[in-house]
């Protein structure tokens, strides 16, 4: 009882405290207390057993499976569960579905709360699991219907009285709190089962620790999967403080959100601070408000907590160390005390990595040899961890629980399997790796064997996975061995199967896995080879450039940084067809390109059946409920606002504001991309889910909603820009790339981005056609171009290019023109062939970026789309979804390569005579292979296809097509053949 007794008592004691903020909505302790309780009270009453009595599943205890993500409904949930004695089994919508199912059966299907945000989940998953009692918030009477061998239960609306009979019934701390399920060795998720006495424990010695109040503002950083969001759940409110959880959009840097939304206390995993760092987000005192900072999880290097500290100045800075099967955390090293570095001043120390420190009071810590005995002073043993925070075990895995939990003299053992050994100097425990092969990737305990089993299944072959670690960052590799093997087809394969964190980021192929004395594969050795692998394959600065079969060195993961960097930069400048966003965008742009010319043209100008529209821009734009929230902020998310909206300031009922309000409901949890620009109009967009709550809330309500739209439409000018790079020749070619679109990453910024960090490369070295870059409002922005310039680019541009969301790491794609075969078309269809296999194809038929104008009737220029994901074709599009989430500085950088790689087919094509009557002697030319191999065979095969193939008709991408040779390896045959005067150029 002693969890109950003291989480009721803060829910009465703080009742007016804002207890939770999930974005724009909020619960006070009191409506938090109210919700769970009715909540709990519905479920025991109605709906899991009758009577009042939960009809327990195996093994003991009645258990709950929160299927939800960073929403209210969430919180409502996981506290009804706690105060009724429900153990609850967190479920993540980012889990893979095969996952998920599995989670699902080893619970015996144990009844579901399905949260709002986590429908479109459920649905993927439906058809596939066994039938299941489900409670979901809103409306259930569509899913019964599709998923008819599905039980659903609507919960009712919490904020109204529910009439049961519930009784609270005796409840016993041993119980299990949660159960959650971590990396298995076997493949299978370990399911660890944490009491409420466990839990109970745990609570009380960090407020001891740290003395929360009931005015501070505590981060929560972690997804309910993962067992340190339970720190920030329950430390918060047993305080009384609130619980602020951050969005999915601001995890990867949530400094702005730190600061503005005045977080006190931050959890969070080290792995965070490497991003922070990389991105050189780290900035000295801009977290001035922190006052604790606590990092657990995973190994945090001294060089990121310095920088954390400086950024921080005013924080506490502790590293904690414990595994879920210890109960969240276990021990503590204090590095910076109360009042951060400028009260205490910066710490000096040698070490590499922060110690783990000391237990806490009332717990223990042994190191222990193979034979579980003490080692002596100094030595390095494996480290147990001992006390009550011990979990009860593993769920459903007695034998796994007798291993690795042992009693001694009254005491709870547990075996972590992680090396360690006592710093007298620091008089601190010091980790030192671990005794078997599990590891820990983005905070997350992983076992390398789960991977490894994964990768098998999927390729068929022997496989390992291999995590190499640099600055602070950890990237995972999946070596197969077998040469013949789809590595792409691999990766899609382990979506399916691995949570995104244990996801390889390439997957290698060795011949032959090397094996250790004792006849096993030797893991290290391959890791060995990973690592020169890499190094001369997929190099950094630091190491060999990349070549590009080119004399060309291109170092593209520097270029994917910074267009990553850029990106982010860009993000939330409010761009339209016009307006001061997209100069604001350009004049940035300008910073990377000096040459880029910015222009202006007044509205109402005429651009062949169009004219230039007014120019619209946005000072604010909001909704103020009756109650005084603020909701469709514009500042927080350009979206909120349909583009081209008319200043409006007004109070509407909800009945009268309605039809301005527009959602996706689909996608109930997207805010959607709408604009009006050639009909004047307002209106909002917010999330389905959250205008189902005001409905829910307003629908019936004389109460006014303040409507407040800040903009302008008037007579001024749009806005583009043209990077003009001359080259030794006067043919031309053009990338085109629009600027136009708000606050989103793959369909608008993917290819800004690329079209400059492409601008930038090409500056800086002799090109042999001249380049044309285009950064253009779309559709009207390209007719106004063409109505200028269509004379020139008809003379001289021999290809020409859109660049659209081609940021993301999906697969690769190629929209053709109304033909289909210009030059622009075959050069994409080459690489893509010889590159990027499992490509797609778009005909003309598929048109709705640029190449609509490009390719138009009449104009006919020789263009086609470069795309990764075709626009529309992946479900972010056009709406709030499509974030930096969906980027990274690798899929950039492949990207980049892409259109380089077709750019260098455009510059090595031509039209080439052969000089010599009937076949030339290669071998007195020094041309001949000496060595007679089964390659050379092949190689000397492909030297006389292009030979015999130049006739002067033909140019060498139709020569590469015939005789299926990729032209940027043909390059340096080519070469050869034009040094021994076997071929000369006819034709550009």
């Amino acid at each position: 009882m002693e969890l109950n007794k003291n989480l009721q008592n803060a829910l009465n004691t703080y009742a007016d405290n804002i207890a939770i903020e999930v974005e724009n909505h909020s619960l006070t302790y009191t409506e938090l207390k109210n919700q769970s309780l009715r909540l709990l009270a519905f479920l025991k009453a109605d709906k899991m057993g009758g009577g009042g009595q939960i009809a327990p599943p195996p093994p003991k205890y009645s258990s709950l499976i929160v299927f939800g993500s960073r929403e209210l409904e969430v919180y409502v949930s996981i506290l009804a569960c706690v105060l009724g004695a429900i153990t609850f089994i967190p479920l993540n919508p980012k889990f893979p579905k095969e996952r998920q199912k599995n989670i699902i059966e080893r619970t015996d299907n144990a009844p579901m709360i399905l949260c709002p945000n986590c429908l479109e989940s459920f649905r993927k998953i439906a058809h596939s699991l066994s039938n299941l009692l489900i409670f979901s918030f809103g409306d259930t009477q569509s899913l019964q219907k599709e998923f008819p061998k599905h039980q659903f239960v609507a919960i009712p609306n919490l904020q109204q009285e529910i009439d049961t009979n519930y009784q609270e019934s005796e409840i016993q701390d041993s119980s299990p709190a949660y159960l959650l399920f971590t990396s298995g060795s076997t493949g299978i998720p370990k399911g660890v089962l944490v009491s409420r006495a466990n839990l109970a424990n745990y609570c009380q010695r960090v407020q001891s620790l740290y003395h929360f109040s009931p005015k501070d503002r505590i981060s929560q950083f972690f997804d309910i999967t993962f067992d340190l969001s339970m720190h920030d759940i329950f430390c918060t409110l047993l305080c009384g403080a609130t619980l602020v959880v951050i969005p999915h959009k601001n995890l990867l840097n949530p400094i702005s959100f730190l600061t503005s939304k005045r977080i006190h206390i931050l959890f969070a995993v080290p792995s965070l601070l490497a991003y922070l760092q990389k991105f050189k987000a780290l900035k000295e005192n801009i977290i001035p408000n922190l006052k604790v900072a606590l990092f657990c999880g995973e190994a945090l290097p001294t060089p990121l907590a310095l920088d954390f500290a400086k950024a921080a100045p005013n924080a506490l800075l502790d590293n904690l160390y414990g595994p879920t099967e210890a109960t969240i955390s276990f021990t503590r090293y204090r590095w910076i005390g109360k009042g951060g570095i400028a009260k205490c001043g910066i710490p000096q120390t040698t070490s590499e990595i922060l110690p783990l420190g000391l237990p806490f009071a009332g717990l223990s810590v042994s190191l222990r040899d193979s034979l579980g005995q003490e080692i002596s002073q100094g030595e390095m043993g494996e480290i147990w961890l001992g006390g009550d925070q011990i979990a009860l075990g593993y769920y459903k895995d007695a034998n796994k629980t007798k291993e690795k939990f042992i009693v001694e003299n009254g005491m709870r053992w547990y075996k972590t399997g992680d090396l360690g050994r006592f710093d007298t100097a620091l008089n601190a425990y010091c980790f030192c790796g671990r005794i078997d092969e599990q590891v820990k990737i983005q905070g997350f305990r992983v076992e390398l064997l789960e991977i490894d089993n994964a990768l098998r299944e999927v390729s068929g072959v022997q496989s390992r996975a291999i995590l190499l670690e640099k600055d602070s960052l950890s990237t995972l590799y999946g070596v197969c061995e077998n040469h013949t093997l789809n590595s792409k087809q691999i990766l899609e394969n382990l979506r399916a199967k691995l949570p995104f964190y244990m996801l390889p980021s390439k997957i290698l192929v060795l011949e032959k896995f090397p094996l250790n004395a004792n006849g096993k594969v030797d893991r290290g050795a391959i890791k060995q080879w990973v690592i020169q692998t890499i190094e001369s394959q997929n190099p950094t600065k630091e190491t060999k450039l990349h070549q590009t079969h080119d004399k060309d060195k291109i170092d593209f993961l520097s270029y994917g940084e910074e267009m990553l960097n850029l990106t982010k930069r860009l993000f939330k400048i409010p761009r339209s067809l016009s307006g001061n966003g997209n100069r604001e965008t350009l004049k940035i742009l300008q910073e990377s390109l000096e040459n880029l010319k910015i222009y202006e043209v007044s509205s109402g100008t005429k651009a062949f059946d169009w004219e230039i529209p007014k120019e619209w821009n946005v000072k604010d734009a909001y909704i103020l409920t009756p109650s005084g929230e603020k909701i469709c902020d514009f500042k927080e998310n350009n979206l909120h606002l349909i583009g081209y909206s008319i200043p409006c300031k007004c109070t509407l009922t909800f009945r009268e504001l309605e039809s301005h309000l527009y959602v996706l409901e689909n996608q109930p949890n997207a805010i959607p991309y709408i604009t009006s620009y050639y009909k004047e109009r307002w209106g909002f967009c917010l999330k389905f889910s959250d205008f189902c709550a005001l409905k829910e809330k307003y629908k019936d309500s004389p109460q006014k909603f303040q409507i407040h739209i800040d903009s302008s439409l008037e007579n001024g000018s749009l806005s583009y820009a043209e990077l003009y790079i001359q080259g030794k020749s006067r043919q031309e070619i053009v990338f085109s790339t629009y600027i136009c679109h708000p606050q989103m990453v793959n369909n608008e910024l993917s290819g800004i981005s690329l079209a400059c960090a492409l601008g930038k490369l090409l500056s800086q070295r002799e090109n042999p056609y001249s380049l044309r870059i285009l950064f253009l409002p779309e559709t009207i922005g390209s007719i106004y171009y063409l109505s200028r310039h269509l004379g020139h680019l008809r003379e001289f541009c021999i290809a020409g290019f859109v660049l659209t969301c081609i940021g993301d790491c999906r697969n690769y794609s190629v929209l053709h023109s109304r033909e289909g075969n210009n030059l622009a078309d075959r050069a994409a269809k080459h690489i893509l062939t010889h590159y990027y296999k499992g490509f797609k194809e778009y005909s003309y038929l598929d048109r709705g970026s640029d190449e609509r104008q490009y390719c138009a009737p009449n104009v006919d220029l020789p263009f086609c789309t470069l795309m990764r994901t075709k626009f529309g074709a992946y479900p972010e599009y056009h709406t709030s979804l499509d974030d930096l989430s969906l980027v990274s500085a690798q899929s950039f950088a492949d990207s980049l390569q892409y259109v380089w790689r077709i750019l260098r087919s455009l510059e090595l094509n031509g039209i080439y005579q052969n000089t010599i009557l009937c076949e030339p002697q290669l071998g007195k030319r020094g041309l001949y292979p000496t060595l007679s191999t089964k390659d050379s065979i092949n190689q000397i095969k492909d030297m006389r296809n292009i030979l015999m193939y130049c006739d002067g008709k033909k140019d060498l991408l139709e020569i590469a097509e015939i005789c299926d040779i990729d032209l940027l390896v043909m390059q340096e045959w080519v070469e050869k053949f034009l040094n021994a005067k076997l071929l000369i150029r006819v034709e550009q």
